[in-house]
């Protein structure tokens, strides 16, 4: 990556100067601040007086003198950041030339909130992008939007939908993760995902809450502002690893609001910071690999050859990726209902065939396993007829809307046949960690474990119809069922959920509780929301010697040894001894506490969900997700969906 400063973070030094520091630092490029801002007299700050600014009125001579001072200073200028509204067409077309004579191609322009509904505000808003976008074009200038609360582009997934009408070469979206920790966050590999083709450059920016107490009273307020690098909510080694995971290797630009430190500090030790981090993500990304159980080339006997029906987010992005990637798996056929889906995979994997329908692709004895990608309400008619045509299948979650659904697939597979379903969160590092602690017996026998997934996020695609299968339990929300289950062995026998629909249109819904319970007693509960913004364990596991819980990416446990604990009894007396409660009766009655902190990261190597797959069917090796496994799940997830209490008897 490519490491740039936003001059907005440098109020007091003049263009000159920012020249010279940031080249002297060691930063790759520069990201002018363009507007107009007038030195009145006062002391310079981010937003008033600021003397990194380029003035938008100035000579086109000054303009060319600064862009060719940066070059000859040896950075590069991936961006413009300018404040203009795509309302106003006088002033995109002022910063448009400005960009031409600057020979920089890309602009950031704002004017992203609305008032009226939101489709209303964001029908508008496109009218003008797309006006914007007209003027960049003869000037040969992508212009770019920011992530930013307040607007209605404060998410990944709301900036995606912001730019789905336009061409990514026209269009880019900045991704900045401070701020998203005022609104909008997103996990960073689920928004860079969602992005895609959009994302253009990143902002690295942090900030962190803190809780005002109002004096006299038992109210209190929460406040989010600008906080350095190094200290604010962001986790910068989490955003790289995502980045890292999508194959980014472009801009990271500097925007530090924090005033805890000096400029020249602050310049300093953001870029050590982030080219620290960079490393150590690259370090350990690399070291993974070396560590991980992988077929290679040598290991294959023949590649499998697979069809993948759906060609969106999960069939193109996830799995037509992995295929290409993987040694012992090879892209032989694709069927989508878009034409344009199919030529591009052709285009990537040429030898691959281009079905116009379903069964043709079934038909073609090439094919040995099929990947069914398609909207949840087709999982089960295709995968049943993929079984019939003697096909191997790996059928995306949710496999079926019904757990009757997950029994027909079972029943249509024969003899021989590989049938799993994308159950991936089942090698989820947190999950993996917490059951290599658990297996260990670290804090007893497990009775209670508390799953909570989610965040404060909106949504308006096709998951967001009954029709389609959509609903929180219909895509991610099986995941925390799955993954809790596996932790108890014994049936479920009553289940009690409530199901609402709070931030997203559609008609399914997108927040739940609920509460599964075995026939040993022991307890799941979960929350799953896309309403939720508060920051809370992934994980709980009460055991009867501990809990064990996961906060972030870290992994704590608390408990004690029994063989270190005095057992006790029952006093049986109806008053407490010398008036006093919990452990009477003998000395030394406190627990040996115990702590454990360490990163998330499994202790053991595990498979990789594509080398299982390949394993199983070349050499018949056991699945990590077997249909019989995860039928819990499904009836768990029926109960869940009445709203009502449930008792399950088979």
């Amino acid at each position: 990556m490519k490491f740039a400063l936003f001059t907005v973070s440098c109020p007091s030094l003049l263009p000159s100067e920012v020249i010279a520091d940031v080249s002297g630092y060691g930063y790759d490029g520069l990201e002018w601040r363009v507007t107009r801002d007038r030195d009145d007299g006062s002391a310079p700050s981010f937003w008033k007086g600021n003397r990194a600014t380029l003035q938008d009125d100035w000579a086109d001579e000054k303009y060319a003198e600064i862009a060719a001072g940066t070059r000859a200073a040896g950075l590069e200028m991936p961006s413009l950041g300018t404040y203009v509204q795509v309302a106003n067409e006088e002033a995109v077309e002022r910063a448009l030339h400005i960009a031409s004579i600057m020979g920089v191609a890309q602009l950031r322009v704002c004017g992203m909130g609305g008032l009226g509904t939101v489709p209303e505000a964001r029908a508008t808003i496109q009218a003008r992008l797309g006006r914007a976008i007209r003027q960049a074009r003869p000037y040969g200038v992508r212009l770019l939007v920011e992530i930013h609360h307040n607007t209605l582009i404060a998410s990944a997934s709301a900036a995606r939908a912001m730019v789905e009408p336009f061409a990514p070469e026209d269009v880019g979206v900045i991704h900045d993760c401070g701020n998203m920790v005022f609104e909008g966050f997103e996990e960073y590999d689920r928004g860079l995902g969602i992005l895609g083709p959009y994302l253009a450059h990143v902002h690295a920016k942090s900030a962190a809450p803190s809780r005002t107490i109002q004096e006299g009273e038992q109210l209190f307020s929460w406040q989010v502002d600008a906080a350095p690098l190094r200290q604010g909510q962001v986790d910068f080694s989490d955003l790289f690893r995502a980045l890292r995971g999508i194959g980014y290797d472009g801009w990271v630009t500097v925007e530090d609001f924090s005033t805890s430190a000096s400029e020249a500090a602050r310049l300093e030790d953001n870029i050590r910071f982030l080219r620290a981090v960079s490393v150590a993500v690259a370090e350990s990304a690399t070291a993974e690999a070396d560590e991980a159980v992988q077929v290679s080339a040598t290991d294959v006997e023949a590649p499998i050859r697979c069809g993948v029906v759906g060609l969106g987010r999960m069939g193109w992005s996830h799995h037509v990726a992995a295929i290409r990637e993987h040694a012992g798996l090879a892209l032989a056929a694709v069927y989508d209902m878009l034409p344009e889906r199919r030529e591009e995979a052709c285009q990537a994997v040429p030898e691959c065939r281009n079905y116009e329908d379903y069964p043709s692709m079934l038909a073609d004895p090439n094919v040995e396993l099929v990947f069914v990608c398609t909207p949840s309400h087709r999982h089960e008619a295709m995968t049943i007829a993929a079984l019939a045509a003697g096909k191997h299948v790996l059928c995306e979650e949710p496999a079926a809307l019904a757990a009757s659904g997950v029994k027909a697939m079972i029943a249509a597979r024969k003899s021989g046949q590989v049938l799993t379903f994308h159950h991936n969160d089942r090698l989820d590092p947190e999950f993996l960690c917490v059951r290599e602690l658990v297996d260990s017996g670290l804090v007893g026998d497990v009775f209670r474990i508390r799953r909570r997934a989610g965040d404060f996020n909106r949504r308006n695609d096709w998951q967001t119809l009954d029709k389609y299968g959509g609903g929180v339990t219909g895509n991610w929300g099986l995941h925390p069922v799955d993954q809790g289950l596996e932790f108890l062995s014994a049936p479920v026998d009553f289940v009690w959920g409530q199901i609402s629909q709070i931030v997203n249109p559609g008609n399914v819904e997108d927040d739940i509780k609920a509460m599964a319970r075995c026939t040993d007693g022991k307890l799941l509960d979960i929350v799953m929301s896309s309403a939720d913004a508060s920051v809370q364990p992934s994980w709980v596991v009460l055991g009867t010697r501990g809990t064990i819980w996961v906060q972030g990416k870290e992994l704590h446990a608390r408990y004690f040894s029994a063989d270190q604990c005095q057992e006790i009894s029952a006093i049986d007396q109806p008053w407490a001894t010398d008036r006093r409660e919990g452990v009477t009766g003998f000395d030394g009655s406190g627990l040996p506490w115990q702590t454990l902190l360490r990163p998330v990261k499994p202790q053991k190597q595990y498979d990789s969900f594509y080398d299982n797959l390949y394993k199983a069917i070349r050499h018949d090796e056991p699945l990590i997700v077997t249909p019989e496994s995860t039928l819990r799940c499904y009836q768990v997830l029926d109960a869940i969906k009445t709203g009502q209490p449930t008792h399950i008897t088979e």
